[in-house]
């Protein structure tokens, strides 16, 4: 028992030097640490370095606006959800026996300061998605937040259905038309930018091209 307990926090230890490696240049290092993982697949130098200059193909959805959104809105949304808010402790976000949540806005509807926050990405939609801003019904939000201590940031996902794909077990999978991220910070050297590549489910480890977007306040990013 003892002994499977040290190989356990051995195999988290190397996984976080292979991080740190990537993070610090040190690619042959982190590879020999994933290597004795078991692991053969990792994003490329030039993600981590964030030096490619290869421009993205057209059907790579991908936009980027800045100034788009009124100050004093990301000024309300950042009280409303910032570290000290009320929100994380009313809806037991750190409860380990809650699962994921998000929540529903109902376009029109204007009860929270983020339905708002939505209300006003709707023209912005319209500039890069015309036909699924006319057609949109609801959308789907939620927010997560990161302690200093949690510097590995969050783990690479696909927008899901999250009940659909708990009810069928996996078998459907089922995605935003557009999946909208709203930076309510300028760039920190603690916690990096986002990343979105066009891998598919049922692709493997395989993606094509990725691009990385640096945080900025106000500044929206969409992607399909």
């Amino acid at each position: 028992r003892r002994s499977q307990e040290l190989e356990e926090v051995a195999r988290v230890a190397r996984f976080y030097l292979a991080l740190q490696g990537c993070q610090l240049g040190r690619f042959e290092e982190a590879d020999a640490h994933l290597a004795k993982l078991g692991l053969s697949a990792r994003l490329q130098d030039e993600i981590w370095a964030e030096s490619c200059s290869q421009h993205l193909p057209q059907d790579f959805f991908v936009r980027v606006l800045d100034g788009g959104l009124p100050m004093n809105l990301l000024m309300g949304a950042r009280d409303a959800l910032g570290p000290e808010s009320s929100y994380w402790g009313e809806h037991r976000y750190d409860d380990q026996e809650v699962a994921f949540y998000s929540h529903a806005h109902n376009l029109g509807q204007e009860s929270h300061v983020v339905d708002q926050v939505i209300e006003a990405l709707r023209p912005l939609l319209a500039e890069v998605a015309p036909e699924v801003a006319a057609s949109v019904t609801v959308a789907e939000w939620w927010v997560h937040q990161r302690r200093p201590d949690q510097w590995h940031g969050h783990p690479l996902h696909f927008d899901t259905n999250e009940q659909l794909l708990r009810d069928s077990r996996g078998s459907f999978v089922e995605h935003p038309a557009v999946s909208t991220v709203v930076y309510l910070c300028d760039d920190s050297p603690r916690f990096g930018p986002t990343l979105v590549t066009d891998q598919r489910v049922g692709s493997g480890a395989e993606a094509g091209h990725a691009t990385v977007i640096r945080p900025r306040l106000g500044r929206v990013l969409f992607f399909d």
